[in-house]
This record gives structure tokens, sequence and C-alpha cells, in this order.
């Protein structure tokens, strides 16, 4: 039997829409709360499902490995809902990404497993080399709540134990960078580059969005470094492809910008989308048809623009 874990603190507001769109896989519910004082217990109850009482304790991968059935495993969050592929579910028995959409970002993240159980201690998550990519299933989640700071002093301990890891550096610079903290980010991402003998997913996305930061922050030739080595690594990439157009533009080289969109459009319906990258929606379609549209407006309204 399918058992699907749903970890809570204070979900009220979501965990029922959540918990009614899995109704359907008839599997085994397991809500671990972590000391909720709003009505989510209820709520879950009221859903049929099991209450398992947790403690934090400094380590969410503890929490979601008491709450591990026997057999096939799922997790969802409560403030996400499975909008199709349920059937599909139930017939698999290995590993398996699945899709999740939020704020026009796709992520492709272990949420099926058998025999497997999560790690770290923040932002935790399964490992297995051999999962697959789901493109049937497909999880639509909304804004988490902010639990940033939380995560990153747990993080802080995680270092303070184990100096040599390279993943909390990881973890400390995404966090940074969703609170704009630039020169942490900065500071965490280039440790981790350091530390990481391979380049792998993390170390290629960190250097994308270093390469964001730098352009918005006037640092042209460090963005451009950085950009140019996504683009090496994977040059099927639309967003790689994307972020050389918006630097283009922002130059006002506006022919070197549109060749910059078209290629994202053109050479971005090469990719797999089963690899294991995470995906910008827009920058597939909307983000570089709006920006050639602008090119053209501009054009039409002052003459010929080339390139100086």
């Amino acid at each position: 039997m399918l058992t699907i874990q749903v970890l809570t603190r204070n979900n009220a507001a979501t965990v029922g829409k959540t918990l009614k769109s899995i109704e359907e896989l008839g599997a085994r519910v397991v809500v671990g709360d972590l000391e909720s004082s709003d009505e989510t217990r209820e709520i879950c109850s009221e859903f049929g499902a099991e209450i398992v009482p947790l403690k934090l304790a400094g380590d969410f991968s503890k929490a979601r490995n008491a709450l591990l059935g026997d057999g096939l495993n799922m997790y969802i969050e409560p403030w996400e809902v499975l909008v199709r592929g349920g059937e599909r579910i139930l017939s698999l028995n290995s590993s398996s990404m699945f899709y999740v959409i939020q704020n026009n970002i796709v992520s492709k993240e272990i949420r099926l497993w058998q025999g497997s159980s999560f790690v770290n201690a923040a932002y935790e998550t399964i490992v297995d080399s051999n999962a697959a990519c789901i493109p049937e299933i497909v999880i639509l989640s909304s804004e988490a709540p902010d639990g940033t700071d939380e995560k990153m002093e747990i993080c802080r301990k995680w270092m303070d134990r184990r100096p040599t890891e390279s993943e909390p550096y990881y973890y400390m610079a995404c966090s940074s960078l969703s609170r704009r903290s630039y020169e942490e980010f900065f500071s965490f991402a280039s440790k981790y580059l350091a530390m990481e003998r391979s380049p792998g997913i993390s170390g290629t996305m960190l250097c994308y969005y270093m390469a964001q930061v730098q352009f918005r922050l006037g640092m042209g030739r460090d963005a451009e470094r950085n950009a140019l080595y996504c683009l090496s690594m994977h040059p099927t990439f639309a967003e790689f492809w994307c972020l050389w157009g918006d630097m283009f533009y922002k130059q006002a080289k506006y022919d070197s910008a549109r060749t910059m969109y078209e290629n994202a459009m053109i050479i971005g319906k090469r990719r797999i989308g089963t690899d294991s990258y995470p995906i910008e929606i827009s920058k597939y379609g909307d983000h570089p048809r709006k920006m050639i549209e602008n090119i053209e407006s501009m054009r039409s309204r002052t003459g010929v623009m080339k390139d100086i």
C-alpha cells in the first residue's frame, strides 16, 4: 500500500486542499505534526489521516524518517496539490522524480521511493542516482511558509559539526540569495564551488545564479564568465541563452540580443526534459518572445538599429 507523508506546522489554511487532492489515491496518509498551535491536526483528522506528534529537534530529515512506512512511500507538502497522474503513482515500484511547479520554476524532486530515507538536517531530500523522472506526475506548489531563518540556523550548526562537507555551504548560498543578501551569497557560493571537485547540477546552477546577480549589480565581466561556463556545460538550456540576451540587451546590442533570444527558443526545444536540472518555464517562450517584440517595437519607432 502506498504511504503518503505530510509534515505540518500551523498549515490550517492550506492542508485541507492538499489532502483533498490526494483522496482518490486511496493511500495511507501519515501526518507528522511539529507542534501546531492552530487547527492543522483537526483538519487532518477529518480526512482520516494518522497524526504523529513530532518535535523538530533541529533536524527535518529525522522528523520525516520517523514517518516512513513499509513498501512504497511518497511525500507531499501541506501547501501542494497533485494535479495529474495519480493512477500512475500506484504503478511505480522504485524511486521517481516528479515535476514540481512553483513560481514559474519546474523542479524535479524524488517524491516517491522505496527503501530509502531522507538526508540533510535542513532542506531534506532523498538521494538516489537511479531515480527516473516521470513527466506525467505534476505537483502544483503554492508559496511555502518562510522558514529560511530556522533552516539557516540549522545549516550553520551543520557547518560547525562537519566543516569539510560542502552541502551546507550550498544551502546557505541559496538561502542568502532568497533573502537578497548578495555578499553572503557570493561568499557561500564561492566556498561551495571551491570545495566541490566536479561541477554537477548544484555547481552549474550556482554559477547561473551568480551570473544573474552579477549582471544586475553591474559586474559585467564576472557575469559573462559565469554565463559562458553555464552555456558551455549545457548549450540546450534556454535559460542560459536568455541570460546572454539580457546582457546584450542592457548594452544596447540589440542584434546580438535578438540572436540569443532566438537561440533560446530554437535550441531550447532540443533539451531533454527528463534531466535533473530545474526549468524556468518562461525562458522557453514567453521571455525571449517578449524581448524580441521589444526590440522590434523600438526599431519601428526609431529606425534600423545595428550593433556597434
